[in-house]
């Protein structure tokens, strides 16, 4: 995936097939990220939820549920990408770019939260399917995510971004 435009705040990229099979299998997994699993702090208790709590969780569930709507309409057939079979172009307006990053974050930290949320992300090798997975997705989720970042930042993907937490 690369830039291949920008005008103002409209991002034109260029995918491979395989990137747009691989960006709308990510997709296909949003909401992956539990609305309870954002907390009011850090120490909150597991126990009954709190009325702030309880209130955070449903204005996260209606944001997961809106950009639902938005990665649906991107994925939709012949919205969004135009394209010959092994190439395709993909606009995006910076707005669209910052939701789409939204999502693609929730999957990356759904897979997390999936895997148990371990302290390293690296795949262990006696991962099992499901894990393995998990670990792929979140790795797929990142790239896209990296690509997203670099075009925002104006950055030709010779130097490094700062490593992201995923909590």
């Amino acid at each position: 995936m690369r830039v291949l435009r920008q005008v103002t705040d409209a991002f034109t990229f260029e995918l491979e097939w395989i990137e747009r099979v691989e960006l709308e299998e990510v997709l296909r997994h949003y909401p992956l990220t539990p609305p309870a699993h954002h907390r009011m702090a850090r120490d909150a208790e597991t126990g009954p939820r709190s009325g702030d709590q309880a209130l955070l969780e449903e204005a996260m569930l209606a944001q997961q549920q809106a950009l639902r709507l938005k990665v649906q309409e991107l994925l939709g057939p012949g919205r969004r990408f135009s394209g010959d079979g092994d190439k395709y172009l993909l606009t995006l307006q910076g707005a669209e770019i910052e939701w789409l990053l939204q999502a693609l974050n929730d999957v990356r930290v759904g897979c997390w939260v999936h895997l148990g949320c371990p302290e390293e992300t690296a795949m262990p090798e006696d991962a099992d399917g499901t894990a393995a997975g998990y670990h792929l997705l979140m790795e797929t989720a990142l790239m896209f995510e990296t690509y997203l970042l670099r075009a925002l930042h104006g950055s030709d993907g010779d130097e490094a971004l700062p490593e992201e937490s995923v909590d």
